[in-house]
Formats: structure tokens, sequence, C-alpha cells
């Protein structure tokens, strides 16, 4: 392994004759804070709807850790801790901004809706590995 959670090794992405992404590469370390910066219809949605599985890359490789997840689809990338959020503002005014991102971890959820609203041991041990996330 690179030390980097996740290594992208000449991804590209193409839509018939459109190069969206040509060969990106790129290292995201551990305990690090990374941008990708550029003007609109640089890329960008696309490498991410990429690396999350929400699109399957024309060429390059995906890995996350020692894990090659190119081929994985958006779901098992998910089961891994890889999701994305839409540019949606339809947030919950009388949430906190943790509370609100909360919120959109219960598609994460092990447990149902019966079980959360009849309090069964498993929805209570998916609450509390929700609020140690939240710490």
């Amino acid at each position: 392994m690179t030390g980097a959670v996740l290594t992208v090794t000449e991804l590209s992405v193409r839509f018939g004759g459109l190069l969206a992404n040509n060969e990106i590469s790129m290292l995201l370390p551990a305990q690090s804070i990374s941008a990708i910066v550029g003007p609109n219809g640089a890329g960008k949605t696309t490498l991410f709807n990429a690396i999350t599985g929400a699109i399957r890359a024309t060429s390059g490789r995906i890995d996350f850790g020692d894990v090659d997840i190119t081929n994985m689809s958006a779901t098992a990338r998910g089961r891994l801790g890889i999701a994305r959020t839409f540019q949606n503002l339809s947030l919950v005014e009388d949430l906190s901004a943790v509370d609100n991102i909360t919120v959109g971890l219960g598609r994460f959820r092990r447990s149902g809706l019966l079980s959360a609203m009849l309090s069964l041991p498993r929805s209570l041990r998916t609450d509390c590995a929700t609020r140690r996330l939240r710490a």
C-alpha cells in the first residue's frame, strides 16, 4: 500500500466522443483534507461519480487502501464506507448540521423501521455506532 486511503491511477471517463476525465491520478492520504478545484464542466463531478461507483470509468484503476474497487458496484463501495452526497439543500431546519448528516447515514442502517420503533437491540447498537461516528 502507498499509505494512501484512496489511490486513483490514470482514470479516464468517456461519454461517447466526450472525454470527461483524462488519465487522472491522485493519492489521498489518511488524516488529510483534499480538494478538487476547477471551473464548471471540468469533470469534478464525473470524477466523484467514478470513485463512488455511480458511473463506470472507461479506463484506469481505483484502490481504497489495498482493495481494488474499480469494478465494484456503488453498493459494495458504500459498504466499505465510500459514498457521496448530492447538492440538495433539503435540510431539516430544526436539526443541527451534524444531525442532518446523521439523517443521511440512515441508508447504512442494518435495522429497519420496525426495529427502530421497538428499540430492538440491533437498532440500539446501530444508533450507538452512529453516535460514536459523530464524536
